[in-house]
């Protein structure tokens, strides 16, 4: 009878076992294509967005040029270089070098329109493939043509390359040859793509898949990167490289020896179980592509599912948090340059409005006392002395925001600076019926601060809950220890801010108040700043709005 059990059980369980793997095998190769697929768009996305913002970067340089033609491009070119711009040049009509930030041989192709798109660029005696855009522009009745561009090479990938089990490669097109750029550290895993290849990426818009009979490359995709023209001028080449069979990750003799002794039904709680470990952690990583595709590097996926899966989950955590470093470097790159067009601008505007509106200011005081004006007429001198003080306040505030004192750091205790200000304010609280308090659960430790600017930032901040109050309430000042790190939070219990606009309220000269100039919550993060701490916003609990002041703490403290 066993011997019966066994010629009749085992063959069909070793089938099944078979089917079974075999299924898995299938569905597992769906979801690497798929991600594959997810992963080649996402590098032809990246391409896009340089080409924008080589476009944007074209058309403000271009505008310059037109109205200083002889402007000295050295200083824009450093920024733009420092945000990822590689080559600026500008060309004559007659196709004229008159000037290059680098090397430059040759451009193909040179259109006389405004076109961003994918340019072949030969720069000491080297062709490389580079994003970038053309804007036409007229100096002195002559035309120019002004290219910007960033090449595609290590650089260009070196996020993505952070999954080390991912092969990436560009191919340039040099008459018809699709020659490799990235000089890859392990080329020798690379398949260039073949004439059946090329002629599929000539028609088709989405990546072409194609299976490769090699030991080191399981599956890889190539996506075709085109000119403005139509031409296909490059391709994107993503592998995934695989060291044993997709049969031996699944344990093949652990499930067939489970299927021998325990029969079907162990069969296919280890099936669920395999799928479970598999699939799941695909497909995770599938939609972590997509957020990072759509622009949301805060994705992060779980590690699990195999010892190579796992590899590639912690690989994609890295590159997503190396890009989140990167957008967060280069929102600092554009704010500190707004501030320093700001500086400039201030300056400017110190230096040609505050000596006219001087002159105005004691014309006017002059013709007041010493006229013989009606009511009527000393009514409107009064008017035009109010509001010629008005402007030198605002002038002020631009100077102050823009040009900031350094602050002088001295041990000053949180605590001493807000019932400084509540003393202050105090009538305005009882006036409005507003509640007060000050809570101190640091035991008064010290922070290094410039006392008169921490203390113009919290009075900015307390006057704003006031605002906010319109009327009765109640606002808390509670200053507390976290970490290595000393917090004086302000909360009141308002309407708070819109979702909406709370990614903007620090943003200079963004206000919702009538008569306001949007200046308090940009000069208050311009003082943390320079105290070498943050501030924070953040909805408070039941309703109103919190700004954390964040101070290092000192070693005394």
């Amino acid at each position: 009878m066993i011997a019966a059990f066994l010629l009749v059980a085992v063959p069909p369980m070793f089938f099944a076992a078979y089917f079974s793997a075999k299924l898995l095998s299938d569905y597992f190769d769906r979801n690497v294509h798929q991600w594959l697929s997810e992963t080649a768009n996402f590098v032809v996305l990246q391409v896009d967005e340089l080409m924008g913002d080589a476009e944007r970067s074209a058309a403000v340089l271009a505008e310059k040029l037109r109205q200083s033609p002889n402007a000295d491009l050295g200083p824009d070119v450093a920024l733009m270089s420092s945000l990822g711009v590689d080559v600026v040049a500008v060309y004559d009509e007659k196709n004229k070098v008159l000037y290059s930030s680098v090397p430059l041989e040759g451009l193909t192709p040179l259109p006389n329109e405004n076109v961003q798109s994918l340019f072949e660029v030969t720069s000491e005696g080297r062709s490389q493939l580079a994003a970038g855009a053309i804007h036409a522009f007229t100096s002195n009745n002559d035309t120019r043509r002004l290219f910007v561009g960033s090449w595609l090479n290590d650089t260009f990938v070196s996020a993505s390359k952070a999954i080390s089990s991912l092969e990436f490669e560009i191919f340039l097109n040099i008459d018809g040859q699709f020659v490799p750029v990235l000089l890859n550290r392990n080329a020798r895993r690379i398949v260039p793509p073949n004439p059946e290849i090329i002629q599929a990426l000539n028609t088709a818009q989405e990546p072409v898949h194609y299976d490769l009979n090699s030991e080191t490359i399981y599956r890889a995709v190539y996506a075709g990167l085109k000119s403005a023209n139509g031409r296909l001028v490059g391709i994107v080449f993503v592998g995934f490289t695989k060291s044993e069979s997709l049969f031996d990750q699944l344990g093949r003799w652990h499930l067939f020896s489970g299927i021998f002794l325990l029969g079907t039904a162990i069969s296919i709680v280890a099936g669920l179980l395999m799928s479970g470990l598999l699939v799941k952690p695909l497909k995770a990583l599938t939609e972590g592509v997509r957020s990072v595709s759509a622009g949301d590097f805060k994705k992060r996926v779980p590690v699990s599912g195999g010892a190579e899966v796992e590899e590639l989950a912690t690989s994609f955590n890295t590159m997503a948090a190396e890009l989140e470093r990167l957008r967060t470097i280069e929102a600092e790159l554009r704010a500190r340059e707004k501030l320093l067009a700001l500086g400039e601008a201030a300056v400017v505007i110190a230096h040609e409005v505050r000596n006219p509106l001087g002159i105005i200011k004691t014309s006017s005081e002059l013709v007041r006392t010493r006229a013989n004006l009606n009511p009527d007429e000393k009514r409107v001198m009064g008017y035009i002395i109010e509001e010629v003080d008005r402007i030198e306040r605002l002038v002020r505030s631009f100077l102050d925001f823009a040009k900031p004192r350094p602050p002088a750091m001295t041990p000053i205790q949180l605590k001493q600076i807000v019932e400084r200000i509540a003393d202050v304010v105090a009538p305005e609280f009882s006036r409005h019926n507003i509640k007060f308090q000050i809570l101190d659960e640091s035991s008064s430790c010290e922070i290094l601060g410039d006392a008169d600017q921490i203390y113009q930032v919290c009075l900015n901040l307390i006057l704003n809950s006031m605002d906010a109050l319109n009327g009765s309430g109640a606002i808390e000042a509670r200053i507390r220890k976290m970490r290595e790190e000393i917090v004086l939070g302000i909360k009141d219990d308002g309407p708070g801010v819109p979702s909406e606009i709370a990614q903007q309220i620090f943003n200079p000269f963004f206000t919702t108040k009538a008569k306001g100039i949007g200046l308090g919550l940009a000069k208050v993060q311009s003082v943390m700043n320079a105290h070498g701490g943050r501030v924070v916003y953040s909805a408070a609990e039941g309703g109103g709005a919190q700004f954390d002041l964040i101070f290092p703490q000192t070693e005394s403290a």
